[in-house]
């Protein structure tokens, strides 16, 4: 999800033997030599409307050219249109080319994604593909809603679902982007594992203007031979500097995960998680508040998976076998994690490790069960055996730095835990 729409209410079918092994992304070299097809799908049926069209006329200042092609769909209150994005200076006017009206559609659901990358890769045939979400996110608990909501159908695209629509689609993403807040987790990540190289996406909540389009599609025409790697460099990178530059306040922090690195990573969540439900030295109410003091996002059930695992590989009571486990997850995330980019204006932060985790500070939300990170790992038994435990003991922590009440990173101190008298 955007600002000013928190809390509002994704993504793989097995396409690989195994991990690692890529299907081809576009085939043969197609004719003519175009050499990336950049898809954006702009779910702006709801309160970022205006950001679409403001998105779109910076996407024009590049403009797609003989070896790019740039192509969007637009869903607004008043229909959807597709463009094939042509380069124009003139600000606050769409000289795009119109590829046609799709009139009403439903941005939220899993068909109208497939029809689109369908549509883009039967016209626009390249040696690469990119796909771009742009649209409201809410990371994995939000009911049945995950990302792309439109408020005329008051539907939105469950991960489940849009793992479905990315496996029909037949195509294998160099790059897919998440121009939508929240959507930088572990377990967003090995949902769309097969489905694509590089997954670039934020941990926090991401402003309406979004990602720095401009910038990003520049170099890619300029460098049209670049790889995956590359462009998501590009974009995490233009992210950080062009809120950084403007003086905004806020956080910002926008990562790059190599998706073929995701299993083992959760192989290694996986075995720590094991390791915390068969430890009966260490308290469970001692998890639950390293878990609670570490670093959080926008949804304060979305806590750093690598501050998380700092805090228990720090902390001197916590069982050998654990901290060994979590040492591993740190290792693998590193490997995991590409690029990772964190800009505070105006409020302090820690910076940020690239992939967040569910840890619910909130209350349980069944949903999460439909996950196959829940499905591959003990993961979800952890936290629905931890939570009660927030709530059991009468012994009482004092955290260095609560949780509060702001809706973004809180400021952290030291991350101490102190037991109080």
């Amino acid at each position: 999800m955007r600002y000013g729409c928190v809390l509002l209410l994704g993504v793989a079918f097995v396409l690989l033997l195994f991990s690692g092994c890529y299907l081809p992304s576009g085939g043969s070299f197609p004719e003519g030599g175009r050499q990336w097809t950049v898809m954006v799908y702009m779910a702006a049926d709801n309160d970022l409307t205006g950001e679409a069209w403001k998105d779109i006329d910076s996407m024009e200042l590049a403009g797609s050219s003989d070896d790019v092609a740039i192509v969007v769909q637009v869903d607004t209150p008043s229909g959807a249109w597709r463009y094939l994005v042509t380069k124009d200076a003139t600000p606050g006017a769409i000289a795009s080319l119109s590829l046609g009206s799709l009139g009403r559609v439903d941005s939220g659901s899993g068909e109208t994604l497939l029809d689109f990358i369908r549509f883009a890769r039967s016209n626009y045939p390249a040696a690469r593909y990119a796909l771009i979400l742009w649209n409201h996110g809410s990371g994995v608990k939000a009911a049945t809603k995950d990302i792309a909501f439109d408020f005329t159908t008051q539907r939105a695209i469950a991960l489940p679902e849009l793992r479905s629509a990315l496996a029909r689609s037949g195509v294998f993403f160099d790059l897919l982007g998440m121009d939508a807040c929240l959507m930088q987790m572990v377990e967003v990540a090995y949902e769309v594992r097969h489905n694509a190289r590089v997954l670039v996406a934020s941990q926090e909540n991401v402003p309406g203007e979004g990602w720095d389009y401009e910038t990003v599609f520049r170099e890619l025409t300029r460098s049209p031979s670049m790889d995956a790697r590359t462009l998501a460099r590009i974009i995490v990178e233009s992210y950080a500097t062009y809120y950084g530059q403007r003086g905004i306040p806020g956080r910002y922090t926008l990562s790059a995960v190599d998706l073929s690195r995701v299993s083992g990573l959760t192989s290694a969540v996986d075995a720590l998680a094991l390791a915390i439900l068969n430890d009966f030295r260490t308290p469970p109410w001692v998890y639950v508040a390293l878990g609670d003091s570490a670093l959080y996002f926008g949804d304060p059930d979305f806590v750093d998976l690598g501050d998380f695992m700092e805090l228990l590989v720090a902390y001197p009571g916590i069982n050998p076998g654990v901290r060994e486990r979590a040492q591993v997850v740190l290792e693998e995330l590193r490997r995991c994690v590409l690029y990772v980019q964190s800009v505070s204006v105006g409020s302090g932060i820690i910076e940020t490790s690239g992939l967040s985790i569910y840890f619910p500070y909130t209350g349980y939300v069944r949903k999460y069960e439909s996950l196959e990170f829940a499905s591959a790992t003990s993961w979800d038994e952890l936290v629905r055996y931890l939570i009660p435990w927030r709530y059991r003991t009468e012994r009482r922590w004092e955290y260095a730095s609560l949780r509060g009440s702001d809706s973004s990173v809180a400021q952290r101190g030291s991350k101490e835990l102190l037991e109080a008298p």
